[in-house]
């Protein structure tokens, strides 16, 4: 919230809110995936919002989330169409909250650029991963590069940037040998561009390739882009400082 309040942002955040409901719509269970997009749609167009109508704008934190909601609820929506109990003002409650829906490298890129930070930031290399949802849903990347240019740090952009990072939502639980060894490889071609830390809009991909660094040990900052913004507002870039934000713990079971 502070990134966005620095930008003259007033932000409300609507507490009701839980999962879209991807990973039950991705496997098949779509009344499931229903019950959750149903809650999440309530929770996000009965939130009262700050300022007028026209201005205001949902903030999504995971570009994967962001693309679910724009193009596949659509598709629940149909489905849900059929099934007993259907209400008719689901349709249109949809069309409010995607209709104001940005994914967060996007309204960073919209917004108005905060004031400049007490000290200008050390040079530091960044990696920076396009999750698929990201790339070819919606299309969206080239914002965050250029925001993270704008903090004076280097983009670091892999040989094989369009490749996935193999978490793929339920993918990574019923096919672990592979997710593995995709991550294995994306990291690999990461941190090949010798940059500091990676970087990325989407809290799966960096959940997943974070949980793989950790599980073998591997000290590399791992942080969302609201993280590394944060702390390039605060003047606090340092490679010490990428670290302690973007370190994962293991944890076994």
């Amino acid at each position: 919230m502070a990134v966005m309040e620095r930008r003259g942002a007033r932000v409300a955040f609507a507490a009701g809110q839980t999962c879209c409901g991807q990973f039950a719509y991705n496997a098949g269970h779509w009344p499931e995936a229903w019950g959750m997009a149903k809650n999440l749609l309530e929770a996000l167009d009965t939130l009262p919002q700050p300022g007028p109508e026209a201005a205001r704008t949902t903030v999504g934190l995971s570009g994967s989330c962001v693309a679910m909601v724009r193009e596949e609820y659509p598709k629940l929506l149909d489905w849900a169409a059929d099934q007993p109990g259907w209400d008719t003002s689901w349709p249109v409650r949809y069309a409010r909250v995607a209709g104001r829906l940005l994914e967060f490298s996007q309204w960073l890129g919209r917004a108005v650029p905060a004031p400049p930070p007490p000290e200008a930031a050390s040079p530091t290399r960044i990696a920076l991963h396009t999750g698929c949802h990201m790339r070819r849903v919606l299309e969206a990347g080239g914002e965050a590069a250029r925001v993270i240019e704008t903090l004076g740090l280097t983009v670091a952009i892999p040989e094989d940037e369009d490749q996935c990072c193999g978490f793929g939502g339920t993918y990574a639980m019923t096919e672990p040998k592979i997710s593995t060894a995709l991550a294995d490889a994306k990291l690999a071609a990461l941190q090949a561009t010798g940059a500091e830390a990676l970087v990325s809009c989407d809290w799966g991909c960096l959940l997943h390739l974070g949980g793989r660094l950790s599980r073998r040990g591997a000290a590399w900052p791992v942080l969302h882009l609201a993280e590394l913004v944060d702390l390039g507002d605060r003047g606090d870039l340092s490679p010490a400082r990428l670290a302690q934000v973007g370190q994962f713990v293991r944890e076994d079971p």
